[in-house]
């Protein structure tokens, strides 16, 4: 049995060139946990533990617009490895 936690800080930076419009900096914190039976290992990983609204890059488009690409909410996801 493991138990992981996991923290990324990003700082803050800038979407254009000009070093005009500028995204935050944000923290997101993970957790797995992993057991082991047999020759199977269980996982179950929690992303964004906390909810984090953050975001992650950014660009302008075509027509000058900000766009920002954001930090998925807070999910679960099971993992089954099985050694043969």
């Amino acid at each position: 049995h493991t138990v992981t936690l996991d923290a990324r800080y990003q700082s803050s930076s800038y979407i254009d060139f000009a070093n005009t419009t500028k995204i935050g900096e944000s923290v997101v914190v993970d957790i797995s946990t992993h057991y082991q039976l047999g020759k199977t290992r269980i996982g179950l990983h929690c992303n964004n533990l906390f909810n984090q609204k953050a975001l992650v890059n950014g660009y302008y488009d075509g027509g000058g617009v900000a766009r920002y690409f954001t930090q998925p909410a807070a999910n679960l996801l099971v993992t089954l490895d099985w050694r043969f």
